[in-house]
This record gives C-alpha cells, structure tokens and sequence, in this order.
C-alpha cells in the first residue's frame, strides 16, 4: 500500500529531515503559478502539530537551499545542546541494570523515568536525553488503558511525550549517576521531584 500524501493547507509535502525537535519541510503545489513551492518547520507536541516559517518560492533550488541551511541550523542546536559541562558526565546509556523494570501494575506519576534508547532520535541517544519527570498523562497511572506520558525532560526542562512502552523503568535519585545527582543538587530550585497525592487528567 503506497505511503498516505501529506499536505501542509494545499501544498503536498515531498520532502521531509527530522533533526533535533524540529522537522524541516518542503511542500509542492502544482495549481499554482506563484510561489508553487514552500519550506517550513514542523513541530508536534503529542497533542495538535503545526507548521511555521513559511517561506515561498517559483524557484525549487532556491526552496532546496533554504532547506538545507534550515537543516544545518538545527544539527547545531543539538551539538551544542549535547555539549554536556556537567562534571564527571558519563556518556553511557542507562540500561535496566541501573534502573528498576516498570510494568502495568506501577504508576508513574512524578517518578524519574529513562527513556529507551531506541525510543529517541538518534541525536538524542544519550544518557542526559534518557532522563524525564513524569507530569502526566492517562499511562502515566497504575493499570490505565492509557498510552500517552507526558514528562519534563531532567536537564533542559522542555515537555515531552511518549508512550507508556517507550518508558525503559524509573529510578530514584539515590541511584542516579553521579554526575545527575550534581545536576540536581546544583539547580534544585529549578527542578520539581515530588510526591503528589493529587488526581492527574491528560494534559
């Protein structure tokens, strides 16, 4: 079965490069007679998705050129982001022999969770990007039906999504590496790791 077109308003999408957060885009309308190709930023939250920076042009080389600088871009802003100084930073993956095994029966809620290495882009493979607090979300309780887990990433604190398979297990903050243990304790204002005895909804 062919792959389903995808459209951005008229414009079929006929290129596409995930890197970092963001996913470039170039999108062809054939009906027009100006500005018959765009290049865009995709970005999807786990809720609703948008395109933005929208740039039109007659000229597909001139799109082509704006959409590789658009590229190279976002591989810079993961480089430095993965320019870790924290100190004594390890770059080995956490496994299941330092995290404890999540199954349907556990609820999550407010537990550092890792994240499988599989289950993040191969930018983000990375022992700093493994590591969440979980805020929400129907899988984020005991036996739920739920999938969605909705969790602020450890270092950089953006929000993210996952599913409840993508979740490797949690780990408590007395067996974190070394180097997270520093982290948290050097910017503990910032970072929330409670107990909370509150109902949680989707959000």
């Amino acid at each position: 079965m062919d792959e389903e077109k995808r459209y951005a308003d008229t414009y079929e999408i006929i290129h596409s490069f995930k890197i970092g957060r963001t996913e470039v885009v170039i999108g062809e309308d054939q009906k027009k007679t100006e500005n018959q190709y765009i290049v865009a930023n995709y970005e999807d939250n786990g809720i609703i998705g948008r395109y933005f920076d929208v740039v039109g042009s007659e000229d597909y080389a001139e799109i082509v050129a704006i959409y590789s600088t658009r590229i190279t871009i976002e591989a810079t802003k993961v480089r430095d982001e993965n320019e870790v100084k924290i100190a004594g930073y390890d770059s080995t993956l956490i496994g299941l022999d330092r995290c404890d095994k999540t199954t349907w029966e556990d609820d999550i809620y407010d537990k550092i969770i890792v994240i499988k290495p599989t289950s993040l882009r191969r930018e983000f493979r990375t022992p700093l990007h493994q590591l969440k607090v979980v805020t929400g979300g129907f899988g984020a309780s005991a036996k739920s039906r739920g999938q969605s887990v909705f969790c602020k990433d450890l270092f950089t604190s953006k929000v993210t999504r996952y599913d409840r398979t993508d979740v490797l297990g949690t780990i408590e903050k007395d067996n974190l590496p070394m180097w997270a243990k520093t982290f948290i304790k050097e910017n503990e204002k910032k970072i929330e790791i409670k107990k909370s005895p509150t109902s949680r909804v989707e959000r």
